[in-house]
């Protein structure tokens, strides 16, 4: 197997029970060093990027000895747990286009529900992550769940898991001491190298009732879609991905896991190869679940929140980074609206709960804290005139239809894609509140700044963004359509990772 990786700059992170020098390096390397032996024929490291990235490289996981005792006990539950043995109802489901849906967001709706109203629903299978998901889909699409997957016999993936275990152990604790990283993460590694390796045997069962013509994912990288892509793979079978938000090297999108990749547009596609993706696996096809323009009227939403119509708006996007970042990135936003008479929004990103914001929320009662199903993404652009961000897909995506950026460096995190508004959109870049105050009553007062900021935004879009919306969908699905995409897999399919 070919693995080519982009050597990353490192982030070093000091969870509580500090779990130190953790940087993308070291996931990597952990990847790399797992995918051998492989499992079933399947390199299983490559399942973990996304776990890695959540609990190790983000810095949002519990280190202390309760969860680490809790990880042991799951590796004992998981490697223990019989299948379930119960058979799955494939009726008519065979020989067609299998689709993930991972989560039930308003950004992979709009992703997966075109493609598959595109392709013919007739066509298609869904396979989501939740049993609700069905009643959304297009009248004719096939809907499995991810409790519908048939569960595999346990007797030989214990034995085949003990196997690679005797390998993978000793690697694991090579990496962790090479990196200086405590042992304290291998109950986790190992919790997860159990509940994969199941997943992949599972996945390969259920392709091997449906038989589907490809298998196209929202994130190839997901715990659950990398399994059933990597088991495709295994099976000759193609597979694609698409790009379902703002790429933020160097750890999350690479390696590629599927055949082939749907970016946004030319910097996707210059990010994707500069992190050791081939060049004949990156196709600019745009973004199918964002539009260039805001379709809800702004008045009738700022009346239905009962927002000031006559006072700009200023919305902070939220990220899924470390808690303590969180709250500095929350404060500083609060801090400075608080030195202007500007309305302030806080839309949380959608992994997070408001819970967590209580106690800003109310040592700022003037901002307001949206959970972030309380507006769609239309909604919550045309009520804002400025968005913040950090790093974030909103932001990106507020540029796209045409909002003023600011964005905020003000982390120990190094700036990634808002580095990229930064240097190529001419977005405005602030490092204190008191900066981000004064930023904003420019841009409020100044109209032929505005007009400056609007101009190099256009330009910027205009670059790198191949297409939006249905004309995505449609590049997506001529994509797929060429080469036999749609066909029977070549003969000789590797199963090479970038």
């Amino acid at each position: 197997m070919d693995c080519t990786f982009h050597v990353a700059p490192v982030y070093t992170l000091m969870p509580a029970f500090a779990v130190n020098n953790i940087t993308a390096d070291m996931l990597f390397e952990m990847e790399r060093e797992l995918a051998e032996p492989r499992f079933a024929g399947v390199p299983i490291g490559f399942t973990l990027g996304d776990m890695l990235a959540i609990h190790l490289l983000d810095g949002n996981y519990d280190w202390s000895l309760k969860n680490m005792v809790r990880d042991l006990l799951g590796c004992v539950f998981h490697f223990m747990a019989r299948s379930s043995g119960r058979p799955m109802d494939g009726k008519g489901m065979q020989d067609k286009v299998l689709f993930t849906w991972i989560y039930d967001r308003q950004s992979l709706r709009d992703m997966v529900l075109p493609l598959v109203q595109a392709i013919g629903p007739e066509n298609c299978v869904v396979f989501g992550s939740n049993p609700v998901m069905r009643e959304k889909l297009p009248a004719g699409a096939m809907f499995l769940a991810w409790s519908d997957v048939p569960g595999s016999d346990t007797g030989p993936w214990r034995r085949e898991f003990v196997r690679c275990l005797r390998s993978w152990l000793p690697k694991m604790v090579t990496v962790c001491r090479r990196h200086g990283v405590t042992l304290r993460i291998l109950p986790l590694l190992v919790k997860y190298l159990v509940i994969h390796s199941r997943r992949v045997l599972a996945c390969g069962c259920l392709l091997d009732q449906l038989r589907p013509k490809m298998v196209v994912t929202e994130f190839d990288r997901n715990a659950m879609a990398s399994c059933l892509v990597l088991a495709a793979r295994e099976r000759g079978l193609r597979t694609s991905t698409l790009v379902h938000g703002v790429i933020n090297p160097p750890h999350g999108y690479t390696p590629v896991l599927a055949d082939q990749i749907f970016c946004w547009g030319e910097h996707q596609r210059r990010q994707l190869m500069e992190m050791g993706t081939s060049p004949r696996k990156v196709l600019k096809t745009g973004a199918p679940h964002i539009s260039n323009f805001i379709g809800v009227d702004s008045l009738l939403v700022r009346k239905r929140m009962r927002i000031d119509l006559s006072t700009p708006v200023v919305m902070l996007a939220t990220s899924p980074v470390k808690d303590i970042d969180r709250r500095i990135l929350a404060e500083t936003f609060c801090e400075a609206l608080t030195k202007t008479i500007l309305v302030g929004v806080v839309r949380l990103h959608p992994s997070e709960k408001l819970e967590f914001y209580a106690n800003l929320a109310r040592a700022y009662p003037a901002v307001r804290f949206l959970a972030n199903g309380v507006l769609t993404i239309d909604e919550a652009m045309a009520v804002s005139d400025v968005v913040c961000c950090h790093d974030s897909s909103f932001g990106h995506e507020a540029v796209i239809k045409g909002k003023s950026v600011v964005v905020l460096d003000v982390l120990s995190t190094p700036l990634r894609g808002g580095l990229e508004l930064v240097d190529s959109a001419g977005c405005p870049r602030v490092s204190s509140s008191q900066n981000l105050a004064a930023e904003l009553q420019h841009i409020a007062g100044d109209e032929e700044y505005r007009r400056r900021l609007l101009e190099r935004l256009q330009q910027y879009v205009k670059d790198n963004y191949t297409a939006f919306g249905s004309e995505a969908v449609d590049n997506i699905v001529a994509a797929l359509r060429t080469g036999s995409m749609l066909g029977s897999a070549p003969a000789a399919q590797s199963m090479e990772v970038s």
